[in-house]
């Protein structure tokens, strides 16, 4: 299994594509799978690893990256599947495939894909305007906004430090708790507010650095 950390970058380039791909030593009859499919970088290399006989299989949790171009167009070539899932369903989607004993490699490319980070709609840029959503799979759960508009003082409080090791400044705390709860947070714009309040621009002026580790601590 190869593991990787590195994010892709905004014209969505593969990080290690070649040296990961590699690095699985794959057999032109092999079956693999690819668990983070994103825009397909790493499956499209890995297909050309794998001959007529050779199968691949991708698992993304986001369903706009399995019904992305770039998913439908691998898919004419008869050799690959995708499927919306995420790691805890790997051995699910192997067996229904008739694959168990048969999977010579697996590739994770872990954390965000840019057009996650690109599009403004799906929540998780703080430079971009739109819905307080910040969901990996858009098609179930809460919304960044739902779960803030909901939660009380103590449970917020206890995420932020839980993840980010955050408290927030006892003298922020009157005005701004109010709005915790109380339907407030909806966009980005709203609690990227808050985050400028609770945490104030230091000597260089910015708030960027502090205030994106605790947006990603919510999520």
């Amino acid at each position: 299994i190869v593991f990787l950390m590195d994010a892709q970058g905004p014209s969505h380039v593969s990080v290690l594509l070649a040296e990961s791909v590699e690095a699985l030593r794959l057999q032109p009859d092999d079956f693999a799978v690819d668990c983070t499919f994103g825009r397909g970088g790493h499956s499209r290399l890995l297909l050309e690893q794998l001959g007529p006989l050779g199968r691949l299989l991708a698992i993304d949790k986001d369903p706009q990256a399995v019904e992305s171009k770039e998913a439908m167009a691998l898919r004419e070539g008869g050799r690959f599947e995708i499927r919306h899932g995420t790691f805890a369903s790997l051995a699910q989607e192997i067996e229904s495939l008739g694959w168990m004993g048969k999977v010579a490699g697996v590739l994770m490319d872990l954390g965000v894909s840019s057009p996650q980070l690109d599009e403004a709609d799906r929540g998780f840029s703080f430079m971009r305007e739109g819905p307080l959503d910040m969901r990996m799979d858009s098609s179930a759960g809460e919304t960044a906004a739902e779960w803030l508009n909901r939660v009380a003082e103590a449970e917020l409080a206890n995420v932020l430090w839980k993840w980010v090791k955050s408290v927030f400044p006892d003298e922020s705390r009157p005005p701004l708790w109010r709005n915790v709860g109380k339907s407030h947070f909806k966009r980005q714009g709203s609690w990227r507010g808050s985050l400028r309040q609770w945490y104030p621009a230091g000597k260089s002026g910015s708030i960027r650095r502090p205030a994106v580790s605790r947006r990603y601590g919510l999520r």
